[in-house]
């Protein structure tokens, strides 16, 4: 295979900026074009890509006192904007400018670091006596591939197109090395194959020949190089055997004399550019450091780091290392000319180089481990206008998660600050920290499939399965409606007895409405109820509930001769726990709960009455039938001290033993 070397070729477009003749570059050399008396600009990407995901350095020649075209990462309708360069890209950062030179400051907190060659570290900076270039080199780990396609000779007049196959080495083990180098060949029919002298050849020929035929253009189309992660499916599996390479800088040969030369130097670094996102880097960023990964837990998710090429960096870390802020002399594109003064000489020609400066876009990582594996990214959030989207800023909250990921089996429960642990991250309240640009969060599940519960809306549908199992993810305030029933839409003769499970979210602002009518007068008939009715081997776990019952009286009759009673109950959590209900039997679980209830009469003299006596039952978890059930780990806080009247009032309170 024959060596393969790449320079920035010259392309032929001729932009007219200012009235002012510039001529872009990119493969061979600029012999092709007389560049005499011209200056050469630079634009480093400086850890981006320009105009595509290959190139990270793009130049252009320039007559002096030249206006040049911008590099945006937008299409605008600024007239220094060019369409045909294409954009500056770099996932999770934003470009704030091009800059030719800058100042920096000892700034504890600031993203520059100084590579200095004597300790090992250093910046590769484009000289025409350097003693580097830039090369294609095999690589098993590379991100590029080159894909070869033969040259048709010129056609005759009314000779058939050509047409291609693609060949490539066979991949497995101890295959024949046919001696051609992968790519797209010329391949005109079954004749033309039967031709060819060397069996190997001929056999590879013919299987590519029987799986697919390419036209001139589709071949050509896929010629080059191309970045891997930017291959379709198709493309993907059809270099699949194709060698791997790197694009990196080696010491110049005499063959290299063509190449852009580069040297080593001491510079001015920022950390942003010095280390790039690598899915098998090495690299973590933590605590506002990149360190290198040491098998701690903490380091074995969220984004990989590795250095980028165009640096030299030996230290394990970047801790320690002196920080510096730096203020940039922004290129003036609309306002400013490239002059001698601008540039440098580098012993040929005149050079302006402009760097990208990028500043790290605040990213919020949701990491979906144990489902799909797959982690999003959001730089923005979303403003209450469900509208407008800002970005994300240190000391600020980040916005609402809406979307639920699954995972079989379990129950997506909050996203957590701790992977692994359920450490939630309060939407409303939790902030971006200060001093990093990353934050990440972790999906986190319980195991079994249950009906999450984030809305009124949703506590409601309860009574619709009683049986079911249920997950409050959420706090829900019942604030502004006076309830008659439960508002889980469980009536007074459904029985619970399913599960509904909290991690310590509440349902708060509960107003329970009781008014007696004369049906409950002397009768067995009892007023009331609980935010569950009726349960029977339910479980319940983990939930707070904040009530207030409101109970009226009825109006007195004229000389009465004794009282009759009116028996009313009410509880926090539960009315009656049963023992058995149809084929359903056990004791039910309540555990971790917490009761904060506070019973009231509708006025003040609502109970007095020279008629009736309010037989009052109030159990803070059950009114009846705590003996059914095993309970542990609840809290409760009962207030009745504002009943007055004709009353006879018990209040029934757990005790761990």
């Amino acid at each position: 295979m024959k060596k393969i070397r790449h320079t920035i070729c010259l392309v032929t477009a001729i932009l007219v900026l200012a009235a002012a003749a510039v001529i872009l570059t990119g493969c061979g050399g600029s012999g092709e074009i007389d560049t005499t008396g011209m200056y050469l600009v630079i634009y480093d990407g400086n850890g981006g890509y320009l105009g595509n995901k290959a190139a990270q350095v793009r130049k252009l020649f320039c007559s002096p006192g030249s206006k040049i075209p911008d590099y945006p990462v937008d299409y605008t309708e600024n007239q220094y904007t060019v369409p045909s360069l294409g954009l500056a890209m770099r996932d999770g950062y934003q470009l704030l400018g091009w800059y030719s030179s800058a100042t920096y400051k000892e700034d504890a907190s600031g993203e520059y670091i100084y590579l200095a060659l004597e300790d090992g570290r250093g910046v590769y900076e484009e000289r025409a006596d350097g003693k580097y270039v830039r090369n294609y080199i095999k690589d098993e780990n590379g991100e590029y591939i080159f894909v070869y396609v033969e040259n048709a000779p010129a056609a005759e007049d009314g000779a058939p197109a050509p047409t291609y196959v693609f060949i490539a080495q066979d991949a497995e083990e101890g295959a024949p090395d046919i001696g051609i180098e992968p790519g797209f060949y010329i391949c005109n029919g079954a004749e033309t194959i039967n031709d060819i002298d060397n069996d190997e050849v001929r056999n590879a020929y013919r299987k590519a020949y029987d799986t697919k035929i390419y036209t001139k253009a589709q071949a050509e189309s896929r010629g080059g190089w191309h970045l891997v992660e930017e291959l379709g499916a198709e493309d993907r599996a059809l270099y699949s055997a194709l060698p791997r390479y790197i694009y990196t800088f080696t010491e110049a040969t005499e063959e290299d004399a063509a190449l852009d030369h580069y040297e080593l130097v001491s510079d001015y670094a920022s950390l942003y550019s010095v280390f790039t996102e690598d899915d098998a880097g090495d690299y973590v960023f933590c605590a506002g450091n990149y360190e290198k990964l040491n098998g701690e837990e903490e380091h074995d998710s969220g984004t990989r780091y590795s250095v980028n090429r165009k640096y030299v960096f030996s230290s394990e870390t970047t801790k320690g290392a002196v920080r510096y802020e730096a203020t940039m002399d922004y290129w003036d594109f609309a306002n400013m000319t490239v002059t001698e003064d601008d540039c440098t000489w580098d012993g040929e020609k005149y050079v302006l180089t402009l760097y990208a400066h990028w500043e790290k876009k605040n990213t919020v990582y949701y990491h979906y481990e144990n489902g799909t594996g797959k982690v999003d990214e959001s730089t923005k959030k979303l403003l209450a206008d469900n509208i407008t989207y800002i970005p994300l800023m240190p000391g600020d909250t980040i916005g609402k998660k809406e979307i639920v990921p699954g995972y079989v089996g379990h129950t997506f429960l909050c996203w957590s600050k701790t992977q692994g642990e359920y450490d939630p991250w309060d939407f409303a309240n939790d902030v971006f920290p200060e001093g990093s640009s990353e934050l990440h969060l972790y999906a986190y599940y319980i195991e079994g499939t249950y009906t999450r519960v984030s809305t009124v809306k949703g506590l409601s549908d309860v009574g619709k399965n009683p049986a079911g199992s249920y997950l409050l993810v959420s706090d829900i305030d019942l604030s502004g409606t006076e309830y008659t029933s439960s508002p889980l839409g469980l009536s007074e003769n459904s029985v619970f007895t399913g599960e509904f499970i909290s991690f310590g979210h509440k349902i708060t602002g509960l107003t329970y409405k009781l008014s007696p009518s004369k049906k409950y007068v002397g009768s067995s008939d009892i007023l009331g109820t609980a935010l569950f009715p009726n349960v029977c081997n339910a479980r319940i776990e983990g939930v707070g509930v904040e009530a207030t019952y409101v109970i009226s009286g009825l109006s007195s009759k004229d000389d009465p001769s004794f009282k009759e009673d009116i028996k009313i109950y009410c509880s926090g959590l539960i009315g009656t726990v049963l023992e058995t209900s149809g084929d359903v039997g056990g004791k039910t679980v309540i555990a971790n709960c917490s009761v904060d209830l506070k019973v009231i009469p509708k006025t003040a003299a609502a109970l007095n009455s020279n008629a009736y006596r309010y037989v009052i039952d109030i159990g803070d978890f059950v009114a009846y039938g705590e003996d059914n059930t095993l309970t542990s780990g609840c809290v409760s806080t009962v207030d009745c001290s504002q009943l007055k009247g004709s009353l006879h009032v018990s209040v029934k309170t757990y005790s761990e033993e």
